[in-house]
């Protein structure tokens, strides 16, 4: 590229050359002044310099075309490039560029498979890879620990459901078997046990029926069914007896005749106990003329009482009367 030093003459000249100005130059004093015997200007001709063998033949024809002025736009335009042409497309044949001369790599090309070639397989519709998180979004809990907590839930969900399965086979047992038979409570006294009376031994006569003591369990210790049976809170007296009606009316027994004991106190009959009391006998009813009826009482006594007597009333007879018994 040529510079403005270049353009006015004050740039080195090449080695070897004649420092004098040439013939040619417009800087010569011969190219501008005219000299003795030269009219016109006409520079003098001189015989040309003699040329070593070998040596070439300089060119002294630089500077004779005119350079632009800096700031026309010549260097500047060529310093920015703006006067520079379009590269053309490297030639597809040869693969060289014609502006810069260096070639081009080929375009890849689509060749036929070779015969035998294992064919590759075919493309999958959908990606094999699993696709990129999206920035910012929490990551997916790890496939094993979600595996353990579903087995841990399926394990719990079948031990309650075993848990139920049991309970409910146990209710339904349980419900259908029987209850469990209390033992038999055996009416228990102190140690000699329950003593009985003499059979008839004691008999009263009121208002025309008779009135007969059948027996008398002292010290009993609880009357009634396996599933219904009572305790007294002392002992129990049962005293059974009969009546026979010979008369026109009939005799009401309420089963509230008192008992009589050997301290004189007066005992009342004690009805849940009579009303459990299991026997062949009744703890109230009605006898009918010409009749004969068999009747218990039970009493609730302190421990260790002997009875002597036992006071019925016959409302309807309007007679009373009391029957010994434990005699």
């Amino acid at each position: 590229m040529e510079t403005d030093r270049d353009a006015s003459g004050g740039g080195e000249r090449p080695i070897g050359s004649d420092p004098s100005p040439s013939a040619g130059s417009p800087h010569s004093p011969s190219a501008t002044s005219g000299s003795p015997g030269q009219p016109g200007g006409q520079p003098a001709s001189s015989p040309a310099p003699e040329q070593g063998a070998g040596t070439p033949e300089q060119d002294y024809s630089y500077g004779q075309t005119p350079l632009e002025a800096a700031g026309t736009g010549g260097l500047r335009e060529a310093d920015s490039g703006t006067g520079e042409r379009p590269l053309d497309p490297a030639d597809s044949t040869t693969g060289i560029d014609p502006a810069t001369g260096m070639r081009t790599a080929p375009r890849a090309m689509l060749r036929p498979v070779p015969e035998g070639f294992p064919t590759p397989p075919p493309r999958p519709a959908l990606p094999n890879r699993r696709p990129a998180p999206k920035p910012g979004a929490e990551p997916a809990p790890a496939a094993g620990g979600r595996r353990g907590l579903v087995i841990a839930g399926v394990t719990v969900a079948a031990l309650l459901l075993l848990a139920v399965a049991v309970g409910g086979a146990v209710l339904a047992v349980r419900a259908l078997s029987p209850a469990d038979p209390e033992p038999p409570r055996a009416p228990v006294t102190e140690e000699e046990g329950p003593s009985t009376g003499a059979a008839g031994s004691g008999e009263v006569l009121i208002g025309g029926a008779t009135v007969t003591e059948v027996s008398t369990q002292t010290g009993v210790r609880g009357v009634g069914d396996r599933g219904s049976a009572l305790e007294p809170e002392g002992e129990y007296i049962v005293v059974t007896f009969e009546i026979t009606n010979p008369t026109e009316a009939g005799i009401i027994v309420s089963g509230d005749a008192p008992l009589e004991t050997e301290d004189g106190q007066a005992h009342a009959p004690d009805s849940a106990a009579s009303s459990a009391y299991v026997g062949e006998s009744e703890d109230y009813g009605i006898v009918r003329p010409g009749e004969t009826v068999v009747f218990h009482t039970v009493y609730d006594v302190p421990i260790g009482s002997t009875p002597t007597g036992v006071s019925f009333e016959f409302s309807e007879l309007d007679e009373t009367g009391t029957l010994p018994v434990g005699g």
